[in-house]
C-alpha cells in the first residue's frame, strides 16, 4: 500500500549519466526521449567514449549534456567524468 503524505513538501532531483560507445543515434535518441519525459529528471549528461563525435546533435537535439572524450576509456571511467562536472 502506498501512502500520501500531501503535507510533507520533497524536491526531488536526477541526475543521469548515460555512457555510449559507437552506439547508434537512433537508439540513444529513443532512450533520451525517455529518460527527459521524466518529471525528476532535472540533468542527463552522456558520455562519448567513441572515436567520432558522431552523437553531438542527437544528444543535444534532445537536450542533453554531451562530452566527447575521443577515446574507449571505459564505462566506470565514462561515469567518474560525470561524478568530478556534477560534483
Amino acid at each position: 500500500m502506498i501512502k500520501s503524505f500531501p503535507h510533507c513538501h520533497v524536491s526531488l532531483q536526477l541526475s543521469i549519466s548515460i555512457v555510449v560507445y559507437e552506439s547508434r543515434a537512433d537508439e540513444l535518441r529513443a532512450a533520451l526521449t525517455g529518460v527527459m519525459k521524466s518529471r525528476l529528471t532535472t540533468e542527463c549528461y552522456v558520455v562519448d567514449n567513441s572515436a567520432t563525435d558522431g552523437l553531438r546533435q542527437t544528444v543535444q537535439e534532445c537536450g542533453a549534456e554531451y562530452l566527447f572524450v575521443g577515446s574507449n576509456i571505459g564505462f566506470a571511467a565514462g561515469h567518474n567524468r560525470i561524478i568530478r562536472i556534477v560534483g
